[in-house]
């Protein structure tokens, strides 16, 4: 006799102080965009901590600041997933921000100089 047996998914449990209009940013960099104007705006790349909204589904605050003014929640269907995906886009953006004719450097007080995207993400994430 065949039985079924009934898995238990992934529990969901609703997040804790998440607070949407001030994420908590685990990992960020300060940087100098350049832009193909020659118009200089000091911003930063920072990446928010991931939080699940729903059993099925994760988010992840993300911010090019100072290149785009809305910061969006990437979502994702694990925390692991939205932050991989979060990082992702962050690269591409950046990438293609370079390639229209902008710069992105480091700030003066840290010697200035270009900063390297495939150094910065790796080279699998800007192709």
């Amino acid at each position: 006799m065949l039985a079924l047996v009934a898995r238990a998914g992934p529990r969901y449990s609703p997040p804790v102080n998440v607070n949407l209009r001030d994420p908590t940013w685990i990992a960020e960099r300060a940087v100098v965009f350049v832009h193909p104007d020659g118009r200089r705006c000091g911003g930063r790349i920072a990446i928010g901590l991931p939080y699940m909204v729903s059993v099925e589904q994760a988010r992840c605050p993300l911010i090019l600041e100072g290149l785009e003014t809305f910061p969006p929640q990437i979502a994702g269907s694990s925390t692991l997933q939205a932050i991989l995906l979060a990082t992702r886009l962050a690269a591409r953006r950046l990438h293609d921000f370079r390639a229209r004719g902008g710069r992105i450097e480091y700030p003066g007080e840290e010697g200035g100089g270009e900063v390297e995207l495939d150094a910065l993400f790796g080279a699998p994430f800007v192709e």
